[in-house]
């Protein structure tokens, strides 16, 4: 198995694996998504990639579509500078945008768990 290296234990990929030591081997460690999806696509082992990542290569193939994970987002900035225009402006689109998003991603994850879009 391929996983981030230690100062990203604390992310759900890496609490998941952790939890199931007896199952997963970390054969390769890193902090770079792009460098273990580059492992993986070599034949290093398996990673554990959120759907929307997935599918941009399909030459990887799903092992288990059960696992579900998920992760807070967060959208800061200086409280001075909470109400400037512009940044208000800013933010509203990126919170509007990241909600549609997800949105669309519940409606697909809902559709494959039936079995929709992987036949």
């Amino acid at each position: 198995m391929l996983g981030y290296d230690a100062s990203l234990d604390a992310l759900p990929e890496q609490r998941w694996l952790a939890a199931q030591p007896e199952r997963f081997h970390l054969v390769f460690r890193c902090n770079s998504m792009p460098v273990l999806l580059s492992a993986a696509r070599d034949g290093l082992g398996a990673i554990l990639l959120p759907d929307f990542a997935a599918r941009h290569w399909p030459d990887l193939t799903a092992l288990d579509k059960s696992v579900a994970l998920s992760r807070e987002l967060w959208l800061v900035r200086h409280k001075d500078m909470r109400q400037a225009p512009r940044l208000r402006a800013a933010a509203d689109a990126i919170a509007e945008t990241v909600t549609r998003l997800l949105i669309l991603q519940d409606q697909e994850n809902i559709a494959m768990r039936c079995g929709d879009l992987y036949n």
